[in-house]
């Protein structure tokens, strides 16, 4: 068994709740969306696409050998 684990990503979630904080969908609003990102070496947050990819890497038989871990899609945090 594999396992995905994601950061803080662009969903219509977190857009829903920006804009509820009182901002755009494209600014961060508030000071945990910022100290998340700061923690983040790539220093950005992640795209569904960005976590879709690595499914579609587990799923293919390039992976036939990939068991009993978890990956981090997380632009770099776990690795500090």
């Amino acid at each position: 068994m594999v396992s995905i684990a994601p950061t803080l990503n662009e969903t219509p979630s977190v857009h829903q709740r920006r804009a509820e904080a009182g901002g755009s969908s494209g600014e961060m609003t508030t000071s945990l969306e910022e100290k998340v990102i700061a923690a983040i070496p790539l220093r950005r947050t992640g795209q569904p696409d960005d976590v879709a990819r690595i499914a579609l890497f587990l799923a293919s038989d390039l992976a036939a050998f990939v068991t009993g871990t978890t990956v981090f899609a997380d632009g770099g945090h776990s690795a500090f």
